[in-house]
């Protein structure tokens, strides 16, 4: 049996191989099953930190380094610059938030019933109200003359 694996970096793809090579040629044995299982974790580990280190430098370099994300606007090479105007809502949610201290479900609501819509357009939660006040990447901001869009 011949498997491909496309990757970027053919030595990642081969150590992935390697560790799998045992299911993919069914030699079951008693002690290959944890010895795998402590090898996926290993290149799980790496790859992890791989992960991050790249998103960390994409963060530094402002360029885009998830989806759409509120406050920040993407131009057509991945470049990140605060969108005022969603920047002037998370103040906002955040001195509810803090100052004000209502609850991310009230901030929430209070969003949705003046129909400000998150980045992709939808309804705002508890939950994306919190991630979007304590994600420390907007306070990079700074960073940026106000207007400079």
């Amino acid at each position: 049996m011949e498997i491909t694996i496309k990757s970027e970096s053919g030595e990642e793809t081969a150590q992935l191989l390697e560790i799998l090579r045992p299911i993919i040629e069914k030699e079951w044995t008693a002690v290959t099953i944890p010895h795998m299982s402590e090898e996926v974790e290993q290149y799980r580990k790496r790859l992890a930190a791989k992960t991050k280190a790249a998103m960390d430098l994409k963060k530094s370099q402002f360029k885009a380094f998830t989806g759409p994300m509120y406050g920040w606007d993407k131009d057509e090479n991945d470049n990140l610059t605060p969108n005022w105007q969603e920047q002037m809502v998370i103040d906002w949610m955040r001195n509810m938030y803090y100052n004000a201290k209502k609850s991310a479900n009230e901030i929430a609501k209070l969003l949705n019933a003046d129909k400000i819509m998150g980045k992709r357009g939808g309804k705002w939660s508890n939950n994306s109200v919190i991630r979007t006040i304590k994600n420390p990447f907007h306070d990079e901001r700074e960073k940026f003359k106000k207007g400079s869009e």
